[in-house]
């Protein structure tokens, strides 16, 4: 499949192309190679061997954006998390980076996450889908409400993707509250090459609580994206 993939492409794989080397007289060189016949009357003896894409010569990177394959030198996967039951505890009242340290996939090393898991640096220009989850823990405590967030960040700055949530509780002193659950937050960017990713939270309680977060395999935890498109650097 390979072979056929270069000769289709024309030789833009980095192998020769089908075409003419040379012939006694030399003046030949690089010219189409012609059918002999494929049948018993020989209707298309020749007829040139055709290798075109729509029915030009035109190269991968001329084609409009939008009718670019991607390659897999291009493919972004990835998915990256604190590992199985991994988990940071993230200080009130502050926001804080999570800090993944575990890769769990990475087609081919194409993001190259392993460099650091906790940060996506855009390597191809396109649209991604991008996914954020983390399960939560806060400690129980008698205080009254729990403010809590996840922000995602473009370059170091929040962007379109985020998820807010406020909780309240009346039960007031003497009563011991806590919560868990899930965090989660996704959608669709376009990216540019260079372009960082990463994401962080923010937990409200009271000082003497403790908020922690973590991933589990089962519930597809951490950071992932998806390139879904390639466009032009």
């Amino acid at each position: 499949m390979g072979r056929a993939r270069d000769f289709a492409a024309r030789g833009e794989q980095g192998r020769s192309a089908l075409v003419l080397d040379a012939s006694a007289a030399d003046t030949d060189v690089h010219e189409n190679i012609l059918l002999d016949g494929t049948d018993s009357a020989s209707k298309n003896a020749g007829f040139n061997i055709m290798q075109e894409d729509f029915s030009t010569d035109v190269p991968l990177d001329s084609l409009p954006p939008g009718s670019r394959p991607i390659l897999n030198d291009d493919l972004i996967w990835f998915h990256t998390w604190y590992g199985q039951s991994g988990s940071q505890v993230i200080s009130e009242a502050t926001l804080t980076k999570c800090t993944f340290d575990a890769v769990r996939w990475d087609w081919q090393g194409n993001a190259n996450m392993t460099a650091d898991p906790s940060q996506f640096t855009v390597a191809v220009s396109g649209f991604y889908y991008l996914r954020f989850s983390l399960y939560h823990g806060v400690s129980a405590h008698n205080s009254v409400q729990i403010y809590s967030y996840m922000q995602p960040r473009l370059n170091g700055a929040s962007f379109s993707i985020h998820d807010f949530r406020s909780h309240g509780y009346g039960g007031g002193s003497g009563y011991s509250y806590h919560s868990v659950g899930t965090i989660e937050a996704s959608g669709i960017i376009q990216l540019n090459k260079g372009d960082t990713i990463d994401t962080a939270v923010y937990f409200q309680k009271n000082a003497g609580v403790t908020n922690t977060v973590y991933t589990y395999k089962g519930s597809f935890d951490g950071m992932s994206g998806c390139l879904l498109q390639r466009l032009d650097d």
